[in-house]
């Protein structure tokens, strides 16, 4: 079974700023309808200028007043884009930021009641450095940006695909299978970048360790006259560090390729299935401007899907390193609920000093106790 134990992290802040991440989700879900609406809505308006039809809803309305709510339509949808992206940003985008102060402290709080054996051998200076930055900078991601990624790629997906279908579903099928074959291959690259990645973490906690210990030791340094080992020791632990990260960040940039090929045959059938429902009559100007539109959303998600994919896996392993240190076994007599002297019970000293004097040689005592 696997170990989930770092979910509970998330999963437990979440509930405790539930009412912000409510907020959020309403922002992101308010920011898709507007995206899907307005490129649904150029389509209306090229139909309105070019044969004068729109939708059932619009045709109780003389000319002049169709034109008005649609235009007004459309700048509602704008507005609500607008609100939106504000939105989120402000609830989901800003606990990336804060859960960064928290995870900090935590880190802390609990590395203070370790045993000094752990402290000495396995949590050292240098590996308690790189989770307090490379860690968390990594891990806050997963509480912010990468959910918002997450909740994009669900609502964003459902609302573009139903918009489509609601035009054509024959075009609206083949595009969809062309553009599902992206996320097949995402997984499997995503698989081999997060152990790289976590090689590369690794790499780094060695180097922070070996630099630790090489700023301990300067001035014994200096006296052996071995400075240029540890120089040369540095350089070599930074040198592994560099390839296992540039390894991890090459295998990242594989996303696109995948990616980019996906969209390139999305737009080919458009220009050509879609060309042929049009003279066949089963699509007007609008509907396929429409269609174009709503194509360049639907990629926006599965484009997404690789980053978020990527950028979970990655913040998730981070946030497993973290949990390491939170949940390890911790020194229990730590945590004894010492009393306060203030507290001390009859009011009975709590140390009792005597015999206490000085003196000069061969002189008086000048201080009695």
């Amino acid at each position: 079974m696997k170990n989930n134990g770092h979910y509970k992290l998330l999963t437990s802040y979440i509930r405790d700023n539930l009412t912000v991440y409510f907020l959020g989700v309403l922002s992101v879900l308010l920011c898709n309808i507007g995206q899907v609406y307005f490129a649904r809505a150029m389509g209306h308006a090229v139909d309105f200028f070019s044969t004068k039809k729109l939708p059932e809803f619009f045709s109780r309305f003389d000319q002049q007043d169709q034109f008005f709510y649609l235009f007004l339509s459309i700048l509602l949808a704008r507005f609500a884009l607008f609100f939106g992206r504000i939105g989120w940003r402000i609830t989901l985008g800003r606990q990336t930021h804060k859960i960064s102060g928290v995870l900090k402290n935590k880190i802390w709080q609990s590395t203070k009641y370790l045993k000094l054996s752990d402290l000495n051998e396995k949590f050292t200076k240098g590996a308690l450095m790189n989770l307090a930055t490379s860690d968390v900078n990594q891990g806050r991601f997963i509480f912010g940006f990468t959910l918002i990624g997450v909740i994009d790629v669900i609502f964003l997906t459902t609302l573009a695909v139903l918009s489509m279908l609601s035009i054509d579903v024959t075009l609206t099928l083949i595009s969809i299978i062309v553009l599902s074959l992206t996320p097949f291959f995402i997984r499997r690259l995503s698989k081999k970048e997060i152990i790289l990645y976590e090689n590369a973490q690794n790499k780094l906690s060695d180097f922070n360790d070996l630099a630790s210990q090489a700023v301990s030791t300067i001035k014994l340094q200096k006296l052996g006259g071995i400075s240029e080992f540890w120089f040369s020791k540095l350089m070599g632990s930074s040198e592994e560090y560099r390839k296992a990260r540039l390894e991890a960040n090459l295998t990242s940039l594989k996303f696109y390729p995948y990616m980019g090929t996906a969209s390139i045959f999305s737009y080919l059938i458009l220009f050509s299935f879609g060309i042929y429902q049009y003279w066949g009559g089963f699509l007007s100007v609008g509907d396929f401007v429409a269609m174009q539109g709503l194509i360049f959303l639907l990629q926006e998600p599965l484009t997404e899907l690789g980053f978020v994919i990527s950028e979970w896996r990655k913040s998730a392993t981070s946030l497993k390193r973290l949990n390491e240190v939170f949940t390890f076994e911790k020194e229990n007599y730590l945590f004894s609920n010492f009393k306060n002297i203030k507290e001390h019970e009859n009011n009975s000293p709590v140390y009792e000093l005597s015999d206490i004097h000085f003196s000069y040689d061969d002189g008086a005592r000048v201080l009695l106790n």
